[in-house]
Formats: structure tokens, sequence, C-alpha cells
């Protein structure tokens, strides 16, 4: 879950370390998000492959990780510090033996093979709409037939956006003028029906939305 100041470079080197401890204050939000992947994941095969794009220190995998002990997960990041620090969870939690880490772009990624797929709060850094199509896509390839997505991004309509991202800044300080240039500068807050458009266009189906929470939206979506 990205932080609402990040650095220029943010998820590598000391930031990476701290990652954890900085979103601690976060905690009643992953609650309700990880109720609702659970949810929206509810019903998937006992022993599915499960492709976590975006890992980070592995929040998602780690609550899934104990709720379905025959699954497996592949993190992938472009953060091998991020990573290295999901692999040191995994072990310690006792599913290490269930995670397989790929440093890099998903694309990178060999195609297919995937029962059900993450992107929480990843696709908004990509600020060219075709690279996000891209990105999309890249996770659809990677999917079996009727696999299914839980993505999450910021997003907000043309109307409410300006509130709406104060408002997020303001979680951790004050959405000053320079917060507010350097959050325009990493992130792009597109509106709902913008990125259920995306998701359509790379490949998904039944994309529905399951999920809200001041600027965090998410959906549900199958590969068509």
């Amino acid at each position: 879950m990205t932080h609402p100041s990040a650095p220029p470079r943010p998820f590598h080197g000391a930031h990476a370390q701290s990652y954890d401890q900085a979103n601690a204050f976060w905690a009643p939000l992953r609650g309700a998000l990880d109720f609702t992947l659970a949810q929206t994941l509810a019903g998937a095969p006992e022993e599915a492959r499960v492709l976590v794009v975006g890992a980070g220190t592995g929040a998602e995998i780690a609550f899934l990780a104990e709720r379905r002990p025959g699954w497996h997960f592949t993190a992938v990041d472009t953060s091998a510090e991020m990573l290295a620090l999901c692999a040191e969870k995994a072990r310690a939690g006792g599913y290490g033996d269930r995670v397989t880490i790929h440093a890099g772009p998903v694309e990178t990624l060999e195609a297919g093979g995937f029962d059900l797929a993450t992107a929480i709060l990843v696709s908004q850094f990509l600020t060219d709409r075709a690279a996000r199509r891209a990105f999309f896509a890249a996770i659809a390839a990677r999917l079996v037939p009727g696999g299914r997505l839980f993505s999450v991004d910021l997003s907000a309509s043309g109307a409410e956006r300006a509130a709406a991202v104060d408002e997020w800044l303001g979680i951790t300080g004050t959405a000053t003028p320079e917060r507010q240039a350097q959050f325009d500068a990493l992130v792009s807050v597109l509106p709902p029906e913008e990125l259920e458009a995306l998701l359509t266009e790379a490949g998904f189906a039944a994309v529905r939305p399951v999920f809200q929470v001041l600027l965090m939206r998410g959906w549900s979506a199958r590969k068509a």
C-alpha cells in the first residue's frame, strides 16, 4: 500500500526497510481491504496459483497464505529490497515454501498458468494510459481462461478528485502545494469508469466494483 507522501523514488533502499512501520497507521484500511479480498476470491481452487503483482513486503500474501494452505504465490515487484522483506516474512510465517520471488516487471514473468491475480495500488504509478493498459494486459496474459483479478487503485471522478486527494494527503499531514505536486508527479488518479475501460481493453470481462474507502477503489474481473 502506497504512502501518500512517498519520496521521489519510493519502495527502494531505506524506504523499503521502513515501509511496514511507516504505514502501520493504515491498519484499519488494510482490514477492510483484506476482508474484501477474501470474499472476492472465495470459491477459488483449493490449490490455486496466485500472481501477486506489486507484492511489496507481502501483506496480502501473509493474509491469504494463513487462510489458504493449498495456494502457491508468485510475488512480483520491481523492488528487490521489498521482495527480500516479503521472502523474510514468508519464511518467518512458515509458508516460505509456497512463495516464489520474481524481481522485475510482470511482463518479464513467463505467461500463463495462474488462477488468480492481485494488483493492489500498483497501476496508479503508470501515468501513461497505454502503459497502464499494457500492464493489465500482461496480467491477463498470465492468467488461465476465466482467471480472476482483484485490482485496487486510487481513483476519483473529475468533480470529486481535488477534494478526495486533499483528504487523502491530509491523513498524514497537511495537503500543501508541495505535497500535491509530488503526489501528482507520482500518481495518476483516473475516474472509475476509465479504469474499468482499461481493464476491459486489456482482456478482462465481468468487471465490477467491490471496494471503496476514501480514494481507494477496487474491482473484481475475470480473464475473458
